[in-house]
């Protein structure tokens, strides 16, 4: 199952470096988004900050109409040497400051006034209209013009900012005055710089929003008032802002939105008058938004026939390990198991299999051996049975050995009873049994059904040779024939106990500490007290139950096998001819 195993690791590798990549990719392409995000806001700021200056010029542009005009110059000229004149100069104004704001059409201003060259208030329309007389030369801007400049600023009265613009009035070749256009920062005048922008524009003055554009119709999401104020208070407090002017690039609520916040020129600035460009930001939030915004042309563009050739590979593989791997080594598995013969020494050798196999071998071996002893249960009483009960009797001097071969089975004792019993003697030296000399009749082998009368025994042909157990000298024989051990027959057993070790070798150590694992596991299986029983023990209890059935029936090898009987573990002796 190696090479499963690790194709299964190389898909799950790849399928892994795959989604990496894609969360990887989404990471990027969220960085990206928010790169191009701060260069457009960084270019929002400036553009909004040209378009401001260029609207003061355009305004300044546009009073010159209002400077040149006749009845303003001469007017101002009078109330400018004659102090007592403003109120008939005020009245003589209102009306074409009025007109002339109107004539501004766009540029009109929220108000427009004329000074003198004392910088007093002649005459103002719209913002403060009914009040005049009072001195403004406390704004530099008044000062310059009343100097012959030409300037504009942001002026902060009462809670509105104002963009201011003015230029002097000049008559009989002298400065006789001023007129001044504020124009107020509002709602309205933010839309009309977020329509060039696209983006949106907020006003403040201090913590207080002056105006927010809210581009009707624009199909992006737009940031809410709250929104847009929230980061104003903690700004203003931060002595980087208050000396850079820019703030860096700011988000709001969740990352959603994005903003810059400029303090702005002139002498608002000392007044916390403030504009802020902001932009909606719309990270990729799962890894599968590359599959939902990809265009048409996107999907037509990718290599299909490499990505289908590339499934197509992977399942062929797969399905070509799992075939090598599994689903033949299963089949063999069946095969071997239909394959037991009907004998309970039939079994599976574990060893031809390997990792799941060699476990589910090992579990139907147990399997039949549960089966064996509930049967052998049901059929004998239950008795303990003594290793000679089993092997039966020691025979004779001289006595040939049974015709049929039996297996041993044996259980461990407690601590300090006897291993084993001892194994039957064995004939050093081959009987000849002189001819019409009677031998003693064979012993009774276990398990067999011996008739109550032998069928008389026929007579050795003469010159036939007659073998006892180890013996290989020729003997005259009477009325008794001999087998030879070569022909008798041996138990059935498994392909997996054929191969049990020949004694004395590495192999059957192996064996030996194979079959004491087995044991082990059976008896705390069962419930059974294993700690008392070593290793050394039990090879020494297999060693002496392998020498007795060698000697006994001149094998070459003995097979030991683990099985369940009468609720406990025991073995089972078998021996192997070759």
């Amino acid at each position: 199952m190696f090479i499963s195993k690790f194709w299964y690791l190389l898909l799950a590798t790849i399928a892994g470096t795959a989604l990496a990549a894609i969360f990887l990719a989404q990471e990027l392409y969220n960085r990206e988004r928010f790169d191009d995000l701060s260069e457009l806001l960084y270019k929002d700021q400036s553009e909004t900050e040209v378009a401001l200056n260029l609207f003061a010029r355009r305004r300044l542009d546009a009073l010159t109409s209002i400077t040149v005009n006749a009845k303003v110059r001469e007017r101002l000229m009078q109330v400018s040497g004659k102090p007592d004149l403003l109120s008939y100069a005020r009245e003589e104004l209102l009306p074409v400051l009025r007109a002339a704001n109107i004539d501004l059409g766009k540029y009109s201003g929220d108000f427009l006034s004329a000074l003198d060259r004392r910088g007093r208030v002649v005459a103002q329309v719209g913002y403060n209209e009914q009040f005049s007389g009072y001195r403004l030369t406390g704004f530099p801007l008044v000062r310059d013009v009343l100097r012959g400049k030409v300037r504009d600023d942001a002026w902060a009265l009462d809670s509105d900012i104002f963009l201011v613009a003015g230029r002097p009035v000049i008559q009989a070749g002298q400065y006789v005055g001023a007129v001044i256009h504020g124009f107020k920062l509002s709602n309205e005048f933010a839309n009309k710089l977020s329509k060039s922008l696209g983006a949106q524009v907020a006003f403040f003055h201090g913590n207080l929003l002056l105006g927010l554009s809210h581009l009707p119709g624009s199909k992006n999401p737009l940031a809410s008032e709250a929104m847009v104020a929230e980061p104003v208070p903690e700004l203003l407090k931060t002595e980087k802002f208050a000396s850079q002017r820019i703030s860096d690039i700011l988000p709001l609520k969740n990352r959603t939105f994005f903003a810059i916040y400029t303090r702005m020129m002139g002498e608002a600035r000392n007044n916390d008058a403030m504009y802020a460009v902001i932009r909606p930001f719309t990270p990729m939030t799962e890894p599968w938004g590359f599959v939902e915004g990809g265009a048409e042309q996107d999907v037509k563009a990718l290599p299909w026939i490499y990505l289908v050739l590339g499934v197509l590979v992977a399942f062929g593989l797969g399905f070509l390990w799992n075939r090598l791997e599994l689903e033949w080594p299963l089949k063999r598995f069946h095969t071997r198991v239909e394959g037991l013969q009907p004998n309970e020494n039939e079994r599976l050798n574990v060893y031809l299999w390997r990792g799941r196999l060699r476990r589910l071998a090992t579990s139907v071996n147990e399997a039949i051996d549960k089966a064996v002893a509930a049967i052998n249960e049901v059929r004998t009483p239950k008795q303990s049975k003594s290793i000679e009960m089993i092997l039966g009797a020691a025979s004779a001097a001289g006595a040939p050995a049974p015709d049929k071969y039996t297996s041993a089975a044996f259980r461990f004792s407690e601590p300090g009873a006897s291993e084993v019993p001892p194994p039957p003697p064995v004939p050093e030296k081959p009987i000849q049994t002189a001819s019409g000399s009677g031998s003693p009749p064979p012993r009774k082998p276990m398990g067999l059904k011996v008739p109550s009368k032998a069928p008389p025994a026929q007579a050795t042909p003469p010159g036939v040779k007659a073998f006892v157990s180890g013996a290989s000298i020729p003997i005259s024989t009477g009325n008794t024939a001999v087998k030879s051990p070569s022909s008798l027959s041996l138990p059935v057993v498994s392909a997996e106990d054929a191969k049990a070790p020949l004694p004395g070798t590495p192999d059957e150590l192996v064996y030996f500490k194979e079959t004491y694992e087995k044991f082990m596991i059976l008896k705390k299986k069962l419930g059974e007290p294993a700690e008392n029983l070593s290793f050394d023990r039990f090879k020494d209890t297999l060693e002496k139950n392998r020498d007795a059935l060698i000697a006994r029936y001149q094998c070459k090898a003995v097979a030991f096998q683990v099985y369940e009987k009468a609720g406990k573990a025991s073995l089972k002796a078998l021996p192997i001819r070759s």
